[in-house]
């Protein structure tokens, strides 16, 4: 069934089971302080969500990561210049998971750095009552310590030798002043 969710205000009649949402979603994002112009491109692509789930007969509540991924895939393949990412339709998501259209956001998969990182963080927010930008620093150096000590898919903190830790300290002394 097509819909004129735009009353107008579209050159395009929007189509499928958001259509309906097009005008409401880029009046929200005006109110959020994008620019009418950005607002309208990203109502677009709304437009196009509704149309390319009525095409592959899909309702919203359906909107896995992977549907998500397909979705910004065949924005890709179509040629469309903007808006073809995950990362670059979460307003988009965000607005529809409000309203409880499309499923909430899938937590990302826990590797065995992200483990001991968020055990890390506890402690430094808990035990050390350090502030956010101090943990966000120390968790980044501490990524890019542990990330490449994973083999197989595991890390194990007891098999990590002190000439590893020298070894990065040296690495990473290379790249900053003495200050840092």
């Amino acid at each position: 069934m097509v819909k004129a969710a735009t009353d107008g205000r579209y050159p395009v009649r929007v189509a499928g089971p958001l259509a309906g949402l097009v005008h409401e979603f880029r009046l929200e994002l005006i109110r959020q302080g994008f620019t009418p112009r950005t607002a309208q491109g990203r109502a677009y692509v709304l437009a196009h969500l509704s149309r390319w789930l009525e095409q592959e007969g899909v309702a919203p509540t359906e909107l896995s990561a992977e549907r998500i991924a397909a979705f910004a895939a065949a924005r890709q393949a179509g040629g469309c210049r903007r808006w073809r990412t995950d990362r670059s339709l979460r307003p988009m998501l965000g607005y529809l998971r409000v309203l409880g259209l499309v499923p909430p956001e899938e937590p990302p998969a826990l590797g065995p750095v992200d483990a001991v990182l968020e055990r890390y963080r506890s402690w430094l927010e808990h035990e050390r009552r350090l502030g956010e930008q101090t943990v966000s620093l120390r968790l980044h150096w501490a990524a890019k310590f542990l990330i490449p000590q994973v083999e197989g898919g595991r890390l194990e903190l007891g098999r990590i030798a002190p000439q590893a830790v020298t070894a990065f300290v040296l690495e990473m002394s290379q790249h900053y002043g003495s200050a840092r």
